[in-house]
């Protein structure tokens, strides 16, 4: 993230940027990401409610359900 930041890209995606920070830094890291967001693109994959409620866009995956499992061609060999 700090190169993004000192390379000034026009372009930064941030996964889960509150995930591993304290509770008590997690209001300062919200401003950082909207000071980031007026001079640039922020993509933000996150839980944080607060988080996404500050986004501009907001898209939602929802879970699809898993395909069913592929047959071992191995169990075939017996």
């Amino acid at each position: 993230a700090a190169l993004a930041l000192a390379a000034d890209a026009p372009l930064l995606l941030l996964d889960e940027p509150t995930a591993n920070v304290a509770a008590s830094s997690v209001p300062l890291l919200h401003e950082v990401v909207l000071e980031l967001a007026a001079a640039r693109r922020v993509v933000v994959v996150t839980h944080d409610p607060v988080l996404t409620a500050l986004a501009d866009d907001r898209w939602e995956l929802a879970p699809l359900p898993l395909p069913d499992p592929v047959p071992d061609p191995r169990a075939d060999l017996s």
